[in-house]
């Protein structure tokens, strides 16, 4: 598409896409928003996601959408200047594996006296990767949590881990999270400086929480001799020994233990967590 100099101009235009991995069959959150910065009245609008082929909508933030064949049209009336449209929807994935991608649009109309201008305005394409469930990746899950909350595991007894996460209420459509387990490559991989690390890496992805409020993160490592080991977190921005909590409801600091428990071979973490900077190992 060609634009003009004359076409309607937008400021910000946002788009994002969660979680990055997910199940086959489960739910994902697509999220778009344009500010428009010109000053003609747009009429008619309405915001367009195109799906792969078989994901259905579940639901939409207005709930304002329908679907017809691969294409979510949500309706969102008239645009005047410095109108913010932002638009939510949860989708739900079919049984084909691998990438897919979602593209968002908004569409409008400035009536007969503009011929010619664009009257189509994309947001950048999102995409996430679909897995699949249970004994496929035992040690990789990644769900659209609903906006009462709910649990999110990897299969118990699958490799040198397991972790579980509880994700509190929200008044988003639902909450993205994903969890990976994995084996580590060496002993500085994904540690701190000055340490030899052992276990397992746990990496965690989630939309984020309040302190107040947090994730409930139930981490299992399994092997001999590391009941004594330090809980560590790692990410671009962070490298820190995990911290008793102040408060056991609390993520205060962030991210915190709440309760270590050890057995002769398995030891189990708690942790709270707002969702920031994932990265778990020891």
């Amino acid at each position: 598409m060609v634009g003009r100099a004359d076409d309607p101009q937008f400021g910000e235009i946002t788009s994002s896409m969660g979680p990055g991995i997910v199940d086959a069959n489960a739910d994902v959150l697509v999220k778009a928003s344009w500010h428009y910065i010109d000053t003609p009245t747009l009429n008619h609008s309405k915001v367009r996601f195109t799906l792969p082929a078989g994901w259905t909508l579940v639901k939409g933030d207005p709930d304002v959408c329908t679907q017809t064949g691969n294409t979510v049209t949500c309706p969102r009336g008239t645009i005047r200047p410095g109108d913010v449209i932002a638009q939510a929807v949860e989708l739900k994935t079919d049984g084909d594996l691998g990438g897919a991608t979602v593209e968002s649009d908004l569409l409008f109309a400035e009536g007969p006296e503009n011929p010619g201008r664009s009257q189509v305005q994309p947001a950048p394409d999102v995409g996430t990767t679909v897995i699949a469930a249970g004994s496929g990746e035992p040690n990789k899950v990644g769900k659209c949590v609903g906006g009462n909350g709910g649990s999110v595991s990897t299969d118990p007894g699958a490799g040198n881990s397991e972790t579980t996460a509880t994700v509190p209420e929200t008044d988003e459509l639902c909450t993205p999270i994903s969890i990976t387990e994995r084996v580590r490559l060496n002993a500085t991989e994904t540690c701190i400086p000055n340490y030899a690390c052992v276990l397992d890496v746990v990496t965690t992805d989630s939309a984020l929480f309040p302190a107040a409020d947090p994730i409930k993160l139930k981490i299992v490592f399994r092997g001999q001799g590391i009941n004594n080991l330090p809980l560590l977190f790692v990410s671009n921005t962070r490298q820190i020994q995990v911290p008793e909590c102040t408060d056991d409801e609390v993520a205060a600091p962030d991210p915190c233990f709440s309760d270590k428990r050890t057995r002769q071979q398995s030891v189990t973490w708690f942790v709270n967590w707002t969702g920031a900077d994932p990265g778990w190992t020891g």
